[in-house]
């Protein structure tokens, strides 16, 4: 599975390359790296804690022969260092040699170059500080417990069917955010529905991303945001979060009392309604007057004695006027 790929920083299209020949024609004598402004601030690119020094350190760095050729780097990654040869371009810029960016709770990197090696000639402590580094971010978040960096929140803590839920990814520590991040993504979905398509885009806040949904039923919606690219939430962990949508509680979001709705019930049917400055009335306010009643008491003739004693004189008398004629 290629799946993996999502996961990288930089985009691969094949059409957009350089021909063989040229990239063998810049093989042929060593190219520095081009570091971007991100790039000077990345620890990666700490070798010294003087800024002039450690600039001093990044112009002077052994040059590299071969790369390994991209497109582009992805939206929101971040563009450590581009190809230094002026013919390793393409309609975007310079080629990618050093990309990272966020993806899931993790950090991934791409180097597009194998002559680190050499930075050794210069410094054994620059090769191996370098990679020392990078595993140290890269790991980072695994010592973290494997959490983001940012939480998900709403303003509300529930909504109603027919409105427009909003969710906000904060990062606790703008530090952590890369900075070529302009949107997260993610989805919501509510029980067996397909999942809709989410994108967060930075808020008036520093450090915060927002966006807004329809709720349209009542239910719990689950959202998902991640770091990375629309097809990398397949196959990182996402940040979650459920949403409760419910059907307004009028008794508590408006608990007084409905005058005129009682006004039209009396009138319905013919009462009235007081008030409590009026409670000596309510019992004048009721109709009483004096009825007639005829109590009926009726007794099935089955179930008068005087009938079974009937039956069973007649069934004696039968068995005597029998055993006085010897018929029996």
């Amino acid at each position: 599975s290629l799946s993996w790929l999502n996961l990288l920083p930089v985009i691969r299209e094949p059409g957009l390359f350089r021909s063989q020949v040229q990239i063998r024609l810049s093989a042929r004598s060593p190219w520095k790296l081009d570091v971007t402004d991100p790039g000077f601030q990345d620890p990666i690119f700490t070798f010294s804690t003087d800024r002039q020094a450690n600039e001093q350190i990044l112009d002077n760095l052994p040059g590299m022969f071969w790369h390994f050729p991209v497109t582009k780097a992805k939206p929101g990654a971040t563009v450590l260092a581009v190809h230094a040869d002026p013919r390793m371009r393409n309609e975007y810029g310079q080629e990618v040699l050093i990309a990272s960016q966020r993806v899931g709770p993790g950090w991934s990197i791409f180097i597009g170059f194998d002559s680190t090696y050499r930075w050794r000639y210069l410094d054994e402590q620059f090769f191996d500080g370098f990679w020392a580094r990078v595993v140290d971010r890269a790991g980072r978040s695994k010592q973290l417990g494997g959490n983001y960096p940012f939480r998900l929140s709403t303003p509300q803590a529930t909504y109603q069917p027919g409105g427009q839920a909003k969710i906000i990814a904060r990062f606790l520590d703008e530090s952590q955010m890369e900075p070529g991040l302009q949107r997260l993504y993610g989805d919501v979905e509510r029980g067996d529905d397909q999942p809709i398509p989410l994108t967060l885009t930075p808020g008036n806040k520093a450090g915060e991303f927002s966006t807004s949904f329809p709720v349209t039923q009542p239910g719990t919606y689950f959202v998902r945001v991640w770091l990375g690219d629309e097809a990398a939430g397949a196959t990182v962990k996402a940040a979650t979060l459920p949403i409760k949508v419910e059907f307004p509680n009028k008794e508590l979001e408006n608990p007084t009392l409905d005058e005129a709705f009682l006004q039209t019930m009396a009138v319905s049917t013919g009462g009235r309604v007081f008030d409590l400055s009026e409670s000596d009335g309510i019992v004048n306010a009721f109709k009483i007057k004096q009825v007639s009643r005829l109590l009926e008491e009726r007794q099935e003739i089955w179930d008068a004695p005087l009938f079974y004693i009937l039956i069973f004189g007649l069934l004696v008398t039968e068995w005597i006027l029998r055993k006085w004629c010897r018929l029996i």
